[in-house]
């Protein structure tokens, strides 16, 4: 899905920034569908949101396999974008009720590290389908998937009921209301987490998204062809990969910090370090350290959320943090193109590093550990 809806809107006739519109609607469904996904998920139980997610996914590739034009595309954008953010949040909230603590970190970064897989076969699939049998045969694909993952919930996941009703104290003891007055409260009562962790959080997601626009983007400017900034971004894509069996070995063994400060400090210095490179190799190696850093803070986001969430309003919980994540997805390429437009494109790159340094800062000195010390 996020190669397909760029390569159709141009495909469609789109120009490049209504190209850039309908992608950023996909996060923009994110943000909208992720406070309302914590409270479905609240009221209706993990595996009905996950159905419900992929069922609206699956409707997202069937309706693709009609569309003619870039409005139509843009709306399926931001369903799917939807539908993403109920799965997501929901197969969270079924970890941090069902997998231990000490076994959370691994549980997650091994998540993170399979969507990093996804995130190589997907393209290539895609490109691969498109060429030979057009877009409509990966709108069917994505579909199939969708449905085929949706009987694999339905019939293989049992859906974890707490001991006690999710009837918290999101409005004082009250049954949850799905509104302002809900969202005030939560906010009110876990603002320190949202103003640190939460801070945090938003700083490492915009240095992540930043870090995925500015290498290609630095690439083009020192004059690399496109098979080899493919090759580039794949080698950091791969060295990324591999690492998520060691940042759940760390965060598991030592704690979560241990995993954030090094994730922020190496991805800080590689954006730092990537206007210095005028070559392939020097990008290439630039770029390996970035993907190292990225990769050692595979599953944290997800990892410290559900460390956080009190265990009786988990779901709302991580729909707020969720909602930080997201924004900060979804603001940091727009941010990336104002200080560009502004400035210089080296700009960015020294404005980026600083909010990755920032967020290192927050995350050192204002966040407490989260990792339980379980006797051995």
């Amino acid at each position: 899905m996020l190669l397909v809806i760029p390569l159709y809107a141009l495909e469609l006739g789109a120009s490049p920034a209504i190209t850039a519109f309908i992608f950023s609607l996909r996060g923009l469904g994110n943000m909208v569908a992720d406070l309302p996904a914590g409270y479905i998920t609240a009221r209706f139980g993990n595996k009905s949101a996950m159905l419900l997610g992929l069922a609206m996914m699956s409707t997202a590739g069937l309706t693709g396999m009609h569309i003619s034009t870039s409005l139509h595309l843009g709306l399926l954008s931001f369903i799917a974008g939807c539908a993403m953010a109920l799965w997501l949040l929901a197969r969270l909230t079924l970890v941090g009720d069902s997998v231990p603590t000490d076994h959370r970190g691994k549980a997650l970064s091994t998540m993170g590290g399979l969507q990093r897989v996804a995130g190589l076969l997907g393209p290539v699939s895609t490109g691969f389908i498109a060429l030979t049998y057009g877009y409509s045969a990966v709108f069917m694909m994505i579909a199939i998937i969708s449905s085929i993952t949706l009987v694999l919930i339905g019939f293989t996941i049992r859906a974890y009921v707490p001991k006690k009703p999710v009837i918290n104290s999101i409005t004082h003891n009250h049954p949850i209301k799905v509104g302002l007055a809900g969202l005030k409260s939560l906010l009110h009562r876990h603002r320190s987490i949202y103003m640190t962790a939460g801070l945090a959080v938003l700083l490492l997601t915009v240095v992540r998204s930043a870090r995925q626009l500015l290498i290609p983007l630095w690439a083009v400017h020192i004059a690399l062809d496109p098979s080899t900034i493919g090759l580039v971004v794949g080698t950091a894509a791969l060295i990324d990969t591999c690492m998520f069996p060691f940042a759940g070995l760390i965060m598991d063994r030592f704690g979560r910090k241990y995993a954030a400060v090094p994730c922020l400090l190496l991805l800080s210095a590689s954006l730092l370090l990537i206007p210095l490179s005028h070559n392939a190799a020097q990008l290439t190696l630039i770029a390996m350290l970035a993907g190292l850093g990225n990769g050692l803070g595979s599953g944290l986001n997800m990892t410290l959320g559900t460390d956080l969430a009190p265990q009786g309003e988990r779901a709302p919980f991580l729909g707020v943090w969720r909602l930080i994540s997201d924004t900060g997805s979804f603001s940091g390429p727009m941010l990336i193109g104002l200080i560009t437009t502004a400035t210089t494109l080296t700009g960015a790159f020294v404005v980026s590093a600083l909010l990755g340094l920032s967020g290192l800062c927050v995350m050192t000195l204002f966040v407490k550990e989260t990792l339980e010390q379980v006797s051995k």
